[in-house]
C-alpha cells in the first residue's frame, strides 16, 4: 500500500483527518482535497461494533471512520459520544472521496444542519444522508430511540421513528472503483458553505489516541480482532464522563447544564408518519413534525 503525499504531513495524518476547512464551496472544492495525504488504495468496509449507551441527556453521537498514517495505512478511529459546542449545532462526519486519481479524506464538522458526508452508512442515524437519530427542538435535543442506545439513561426527550438507512452498502469512500456514486444535493451543498465549528478537542484527541493503537489498524479491524479495543475504549469514555459528572454514577445526570432539562420520560411523537414516494424513500422523510435532525 503506497500514498502519494500532496502536503506536508505531521506527526501524524490524524490531526490531517480533522483538518479540513469548515466551509466547502464548490469554488473550494480543490482547496479542501489539496490538504493532507492522496492514498491510491479506498479504505476497507465500514465495520460493525455495538453503539455504546449514551451517557446522559445533551450527547450527540459521532460516528466512527477510518484514517490514514502513512507507516502503517488505514486505522480505525471509534466513533464516540460528543456534547456539541453549540446548541443546535449537529455534526458532519468526515469521508474518503476519489480525486485527482487518489482518495483524500474530507474531514467532519458541526453545523446548524448536517451537509455531505459522500453517502456512506456509518449507522445509528448517519444512513448516507442527514442523521436521524435524533435532532433539535428548539434549545432541547431530542432522542430516535429506533436507532440510538437511550436505554440507561434517564431522558425526557425521546421519539420512536424507524429509519431505513438511504445507503445499503458499507463501502466507506465515495468515487473510484467500487466507491458509492452520491453526489452532494443542493441542500448539502447550502450546508458546507454554512457556519461551521471544527471538530472539538476531544475529537482530536480520539484521532491521537487511534492511531498510536496498534489493535485499531485495518488488519485487526477487518479480521474482527478489535472488538475487545473498541469495548474498553467506551468503557474508559463513559469512566471519563463520569468523572466529569458525578451524577452519571447511577446512568441519570439530574439535571442538563446547557438547557436545564429537567429528567424525567415524556415521549415526543411526530407529527407526521414515515412516507416513501415512489421512486425509493427519500431521504429524511418522515421529520415533517420531528425534530430538526438534517435540512
Amino acid at each position: 500500500m503506497t500514498a502519494r503525499i500532496t502536503a506536508l504531513v505531521s506527526a501524524s495524518a490524524a490531526i490531517l483527518a480533522l483538518g479540513g476547512l469548515t466551509s466547502l464551496a464548490p469554488s473550494a472544492a480543490s482547496a479542501q482535497f489539496s490538504i493532507g495525504v492522496s492514498v491510491n488504495l479506498g479504505p476497507p468496509p465500514i465495520p460493525y461494533f455495538p453503539q455504546p449507551p449514551i451517557p446522559a441527556y445533551g450527547y450527540i453521537w459521532t460516528p466512527g471512520y477510518w484514517a490514514w498514517d502513512p507507516a502503517y495505512g488505514y486505522y480505525w478511529v471509534p466513533g464516540e459520544w460528543i456534547r456539541p459546542p453549540r446548541i443546535g449545532f449537529l455534526w458532519t462526519p468526515g469521508y474518503w472521496a476519489w480525486r485527482d486519481n487518489g482518495y483524500r479524506f474530507i474531514g467532519g464538522y458541526w453545523g446548524p444542519t448536517v451537509g455531505f458526508y459522500g453517502g456512506v452508512n456509518y449507522g445509528y442515524g448517519y444512513g448516507g444522508y442527514g442523521y436521524e437519530g435524533g435532532g433539535w427542538r428548539g434549545d432541547r435535543f431530542y432522542y430516535n430511540r429506533s436507532v440510538t442506545n437511550i436505554a440507561n439513561a434517564r431522558i425526557a426527550t425521546v421519539y420512536n421513528q424507524p429509519v431505513r438507512p438511504f445507503t445499503a452498502s458499507r463501502v466507506s469512500y465515495n468515487g473510484g472503483r467500487g466507491g458509492l456514486t452520491v453526489r452532494p444535493r443542493p441542500n448539502q451543498l447550502a450546508a458546507m458553505r454554512g457556519p461551521h465549528i471544527q471538530p472539538t478537542a476531544t475529537q482530536v484527541q480520539r484521532v491521537h489516541m487511534a492511531a498510536a493503537n496498534p489493535q485499531l489498524r485495518a488488519p485487526a479491524v477487518v479480521s474482527g480482532r478489535a472488538s475487545a479495543a473498541v469495548t474498553q475504549i467506551h468503557q474508559r469514555d463513559r469512566a471519563q464522563a463520569i468523572t466529569g459528572n458525578p451524577g452519571l454514577r447511577n446512568g441519570v445526570a439530574p439535571r442538563d447544564q446547557a438547557t436545564g432539562l429537567a429528567t424525567g420520560r415524556r415521549q415526543y411523537r411526530p407529527a407526521t408518519p414515515n412516507r416513501t414516494p415512489a421512486g425509493g424513500p427519500l431521504p429524511g422523510a418522515g421529520q415533517g413534525g420531528a425534530p430538526r435532525t438534517a435540512d
